[in-house]
């Protein structure tokens, strides 16, 4: 099954592949997600998901209200003052009795999405930078799961340092349609060194 074929992943073409890359967005922004934000956040997902757009804003309301960075966090990229995606990053802790192959305790990327209008801009490639940066100050590792078939994410991780770690482990509630899981690591120290320039 070629990965393109599902809605819910971006269509794949490597950069190798893909001939002249579209221009960046120069006045693109990444900021940390306010309440403001919860209805474009709902379309976005909706639109992604096939979901209800007035639902998916409530679930957001909610979340951003009682947002905890010191385990969840969600970040929005703007230009042209409109959010046009937004990506998240929470903390992993075992719950009680988890199974042995149960992925690591750690920090955990999740949920990069982009308007359609938007994408292959460096959109998801600012939004994922910009969770590592912020990460790099709270922990050594940052983790990342994703469907094998979504090869358009994989590459985009793989080009910012993670590395493929685990093909069998546990996750609470996450399934992979179509596909088998990947868990992926990157090491933040090795980040921040290549960075700075050391």
């Amino acid at each position: 099954m070629d990965s393109s074929a599902s809605p819910l992943f971006a269509p794949y073409r490597p950069r190798a592949a893909s001939g002249t890359p579209p221009d960046r967005i120069a006045d693109l922004v990444i900021r940390g997600a306010e309440t403001r934000d919860a209805a474009v956040l709902g379309a976005l997902a909706a639109e992604r998901e096939g979901r209800d757009p007035a639902t998916e804003a409530r679930e957001f309301e909610a979340r951003l209200r009682a947002v905890d960075t010191s385990r969840d966090r969600i970040w929005v990229a703007e230009s042209a003052a409109s959010v046009i995606g937004y990506a998240k990053a929470h903390r992993f802790v075992h719950p009680d009795r988890a199974p042995a192959h149960a992925a690591p305790e750690g920090w955990y990327l999740s949920g990069v999405v982009v308007s359609s209008q938007h994408r292959r801009r460096g959109v998801g490639t600012a939004l994922t930078l910009e969770r590592l940066r912020w990460l790099s100050q709270r922990a050594a590792r940052a983790y990342y799961f994703a469907n094998a078939l979504n090869r358009a994410s994989i590459d985009l991780h793989a080009r910012l340092g993670f590395t493929e770690m685990a093909h069998d482990f546990w996750y609470p509630g996450a399934t992979f349609t179509g596909g088998a899981g990947i868990l992926f690591a990157c090491e933040l120290a090795r980040l921040e060194a290549s960075a700075s320039g050391g």
